[in-house]
């Protein structure tokens, strides 16, 4: 098991890395990733200080999941992709409509507003990434895409205009959701659960940097005003570039993005809407009181 193995440009001699490529994904932006399987022959030959391997009752035939064994980025993060393909590449496993790839984003260099943005971002491209990584897993219900049943929706919506961590946190979000904020309170990240079962890095690159597009993108916004704006200054295929800018646009992608700004433009109407509400309530509040204060004031006076 110490013999070395070559994979692309990548060579694994014992638990070493070589790299002759330059490196593509940032040291600052970090993920965990579980990878499931069923049918698993034998314990996956692989790195153990960089991913664990945990069995899994919701699979069938020796279900097993790999998960990443801390948070990782950049050269890790590659290399660590490099050890799973390699090892996946011995290992005698099966995938079923039950199998899948989970990528938990790391949210906590996010502020709350900066979050907000992200999950309206995600919510213009989530069709797009059923599309692109994830079709069959389009109508699984361990997977609901936010306009399909998921209550991620209402739970955008409720954030409102000016989201505190508290609210955020007492939101009972769904761990079934194409994006789940689920594990917000104990891991700090945000759950992408639409994927297909991943077992080639670059497979993992693509959707890694789609993901780290849409977060630098949301992180470059003040607030939710701002993807307004976002939206109205691009085309569609244009918006497809800045997020996908290794993939090729078609016709195909533009019902997914059309639909995205549907369900995000919906999102920002009904929060607008309650802030538009809550305006309204305070005032009405306040001329009550001004009111009733000077009712207070003629009947002492009389």
């Amino acid at each position: 098991m110490s013999t070395a193995r070559t994979l692309g440009h990548y060579v694994l001699n014992g638990r070493g890395l070589t790299y002759n490529d330059p490196l593509e994904l940032p040291n600052n932006y970090a993920v965990g990733i579980e990878l499931e399987l069923e049918g698993v022959s034998e314990p996956p030959d692989i790195n153990r200080n960089l991913w664990s391997i945990v069995p899994d009752g919701s699979l069938r035939n020796n279900g097993t999941e790999i998960i990443c064994a801390r948070p990782l980025s950049g050269g890790v993060l590659e290399g660590a992709l490099v050890d799973l393909e390699s090892s996946l590449m011995n290992l005698e496993f099966d995938l079923s409509e039950r199998c899948s790839t989970h990528i938990h984003l790391d949210a906590t260099d996010m502020t709350v507003p900066q979050l907000v943005n992200f999950l309206i971002l995600s919510s213009i491209f989530e069709n797009s990434l059923f599309t692109l990584f994830g079709a069959e897993r389009r109508a699984n219900t361990f997977c609901l895409s936010t306009d399909r049943g998921s209550s991620n929706f209402s739970h955008f919506c409720s954030l409102g205009c000016k989201p505190t961590p508290q609210k955020l946190f007492d939101l009972r979000w769904s761990k079934y959701a194409g994006i789940s904020l689920n594990r917000m309170r104990d891991l700090g990240t945000v759950e992408f659960r639409m994927f297909s079962p991943l077992t080639k890095k670059a497979d993992y690159m693509r959707v890694l940097k789609f993901l780290f597009a849409m977060k630098q993108e949301a992180m470059s916004m003040e607030s939710i005003q701002e993807i307004i704006t976002y939206k109205k200054a691009h085309t569609l295929s244009d918006l497809f570039s800045r997020i996908f800018p290794d993939e090729a646009f078609s016709e195909g992608y533009e019902e997914d993005i059309e639909s995205g700004i549907q369900l995000a433009n919906d999102i920002i109407m009904s929060i607008e809407l309650q802030q538009t509400i809550k305006e309204r309530t305070t005032k009405l509040r306040e001329e009550v009181d001004s009111l009733q204060t000077q009712i207070h004031e003629l009947e002492g006076g009389v």
